[in-house]
């Protein structure tokens, strides 16, 4: 883990930092420092979601932002990508002063994460799983902040002093991690505060003030600087910063603006490009919106196929993808709470045993937003799906509904489950939203999803509601792979989201949803009282106010 400054950034600021990525097209250590005559540079830092995790280069955001400006024909604009994956501000702000000062930006561009206080109060946020990603922080004190170093030159010097039985005082005043010699003590799991720290107020409250000192020193030397952020509390703290232009940027990680493993796809970077772009301009952008429609509604009474034939199970198709518009788009991706259980890949059943995927409908949501269960069984349509709370002789089943097929000639199934609504890794049903005996559990009593006579998912009552986990598998929704990209502006305006499985001489195509695209507009925030960016033609340039 010893570190290698590239191009650009000298050994301080590479030391500073702890880590960056450079494998982006649009890097800044890709640009000259100098730029050309009548060039502008919008500069954008931040973490994972400016550096653009999980899509392939050119669909990162700042990507995407370059895309906007040239298909509107402006050619004098470089979008310069200085994001770096699991960064905190300070290393954000870091990388601008060691390296970005001198490259002429005319634009910062901060967000759409990346303000994250616990990154921001220690020297290690990555814990034991990273121990040697250590980085500088700045702590707060006397109106201002203070940078406060890394100490040692090789990585085995930095790992040794920092985690340390007994570490250096910088280590026990501003790292908010307690000491090893208070945490050696502890059971496995448990941690506690550092009793030594500095600042007895919250992280986040700490945090804030280095933010608003960081956020001055920014527009104090450049003019336009812009703030777009999901969290509303961040957006109130860069507002108290005059000459800074700070706005929401609402984030919807669902189909097809998700990643698999939580970040922005490269549709979702797409929207989060116009924002930057209405901010920087001060003009209304125009965006086209996803609203979706099932095509397969619930039956008053659901038919029994006298000619069913079972399909061919999930496994023995090379290729399973979702289509929206014509154009590969997604997958079903694998939900964990670890980052290895997130899986997604067009050929992921391929290389497993999975007979059959069984979506469960939320309440008041499509299919595109549901949870796919992965089944060894394939039932007839008809076959009742039941719920079980309880065990034993005490056990109360209820039955919930009936699985329906969506097409003959492929193992996908759906049931609708009153109450449920999905979280990420796991399905909550609201029992109050069942009948019966079931409404009444108390806490602690297991509780079992099943088809035919077969658990599916499992778990257990807390306060009225059951948390579901698959049994030995993630759950799956609709989301996309890093190369997997739906362009908003080029697809028709109305069309299918479609399920295609191909095999061998087969290609199956299964329509879930039908989509619309309706306009909204996307109103820039408060616009900056010292520069705008304006885009007349082929030449942008920065008119002041």
């Amino acid at each position: 883990y010893e570190l290698v400054a590239p191009a650009g950034v000298d050994d301080a600021t590479m030391r500073r930092i702890g880590s960056l990525r450079t494998d982006r097209s649009n890097s800044f250590t890709r640009f000259a420092a100098a730029k050309e005559a009548g060039t502008l540079r919008l500069c954008a830092l931040g973490d994972s979601f400016t550096f653009g995790d999980e899509v392939v280069d050119g669909h990162d955001y700042p990507a995407r932002l370059q895309a906007a400006l040239r298909r509107r024909g402006v050619g004098n604009v470089e979008v310069v990508n200085f994001g770096n994956s699991w960064f905190g501000f300070h290393q954000a702000y870091m990388v601008w002063d060691g390296a970005g000062r001198d490259m002429g930006c005319d634009f910062l561009l901060l967000g759409p994460d990346c303000f994250q206080p616990d990154r921001d109060t220690s020297f290690n946020h990555a814990g034991l799983g990273e121990p040697y990603y250590l980085h500088a922080r700045y702590v707060a004190g006397d109106g201002g902040v203070r940078l406060v170093e890394v100490l040692g030159d090789s990585a085995r010097e930095r790992f040794e002093r920092y985690f340390a039985f007994v570490p250096p005082l910088r280590y026990l005043r501003y790292d908010r991690r307690a000491p090893a010699f208070l945490q050696a003590p502890l059971p496995a799991g448990r941690t506690l505060a550092n009793p030594f720290y500095y600042d007895g107020r919250s992280a986040e409250a700490e945090a804030n003030d280095t933010y608003v000192v960081l956020l001055e020193r920014l527009v104090s030397a450049i003019d336009g600087v812009v703030l777009l952020h999901a969290q509303p509390s961040v957006v109130e703290t860069a507002e108290t910063v005059p000459g800074l232009v700070a706005g929401l940027a609402p984030r919807d990680v669902g189909f097809p603006y998700g990643a698999i493993g939580g970040h922005l796809s490269g549709a979702g970077n797409d929207e989060v490009a116009a924002r930057y772009l209405a901010a920087l301009t001060g003009e209304v952008e125009t965006w086209p919106v996803f609203e979706f429609s099932d095509l397969h509604a619930a039956p008053e009474r659901p038919v029994e196929l006298s000619d069913y034939t079972e399909p061919p199970a999930l496994s023995e198709f090379a290729r399973v993808a979702v289509y929206v518009g014509g154009r590969e788009a997604g997958l079903f991706a694998g939900a964990g709470p670890l980052p290895s259980m997130r899986v997604g890949g067009p050929s992921d059943f391929a290389h497993g045993e999975t007979r059959a995927l069984l979506a469960i409908r939320p309440r008041d949501k499509t299919l595109v937003h549901a949870a796919f269960v992965e089944i060894d069984e394939l039932s007839r349509p008809g076959a009742m799906v039941t719920l079980q709370v309880g065990s034993g002789d005490g056990a109360v089943t209820t039955r919930i509904a009936p699985v329906r097929w969506f097409d003959a000639r492929a193992p996908l199934a759906l049931v609708d489950l009153p109450g449920a609504s999905f979280h990420s890794e796991r399905l909550v049903v609201d029992l109050g939203a069942l009948d019966g005996p079931a409404a009444a559990a108390g806490d602690g009593t297991p509780v079992y999803l099943a088809v035919g006579g077969r658990t599916f998912l499992a778990g257990a009552v807390h306060a009225g509601a059951v948390e579901l986990l698959p049994q030995g598998r993630a759950l799956r929704h609709l989301r996309s792979a890093p190369g997997q990209f739906v362009d908003v502006t080029a697809i028709d305006r109305d069309g299918l989201v479609e399920v295609r499985l191909e095999g061998p001489g087969v290609d199956v195509r299964v329509p879930l949803a039908s989509y619309r695209l309706e306009d909204t507009e996307l109103h820039p925030p408060d616009p900056n009282p010292r520069v705008r960016l304006s885009v007349d033609g082929a030449v942008a340039a920065v008119v002041a106010r």
